[in-house]
């Protein structure tokens, strides 16, 4: 990617426990498949999720699964009217749900991942919350349609189009 590095979003996924939940309490269940990409353009399409377990993830607590390979194709999505963070989820009839692998992290370890990987996640059933940061990382050149409302943190080197506002370290 370069040497200017900037992080133009991030994301704090708290997946409460539904362990205790009555049936239809539960809105942060199961994440749908989806790829980022289908949320937002970026032109062009060159990005990197990192998904930093900020607690452990596991099967028990609904961590992170991917589809491999699933990063070389767009898949399209459809609505998804029952969800209230999850507006978008991939069409099922355009990759194969057997290939999927669940990402088990300790707290500390982290995966990349470019914004067309399929990925999803279980109910978290294990009692406790699970947490994950996920910054997303791109370079000064990619175009993102929110860059004029969007403020970006620079990673490294700088911001040679001088196209993003860019947020200011605190000393």
């Amino acid at each position: 990617m370069g040497k200017d590095l900037i992080c133009f979003r991030s994301n704090l996924q708290f997946k409460k426990s539904e362990i205790n939940f009555k049936k239809g309490e539960g809105e942060f269940g199961k994440v749908p498949w989806h790829q980022d990409s289908a949320y937002y353009t970026l032109l062009p399409n060159i990005a990197i999720t990192v998904w930093i377990a900020i607690t452990d993830s596991n099967i028990n607590n609904g961590c992170l699964r991917i589809i491999p390979g699933s990063h070389l194709n767009k898949i399209p999505h459809n609505e998804n009217k029952n969800l209230k963070a999850f507006e978008k989820k991939a069409n099922n009839n355009f990759f194969d749900i057997k290939k999927a692998i669940d990402i088990e992290l300790k707290a500390g370890q982290f995966i990349l991942f470019n914004e067309n990987v399929l990925h999803s996640s279980n109910k978290n059933m294990s009692g406790l919350p699970r947490l994950g940061l996920s910054p997303r990382i791109t370079t000064p050149y990619v175009f993102f349609p929110e860059w004029k409302t969007t403020k970006v943190l620079i990673l490294s080197g700088t911001d040679y189009l001088k196209r993003y506002k860019v947020a200011k370290i605190p000393k």
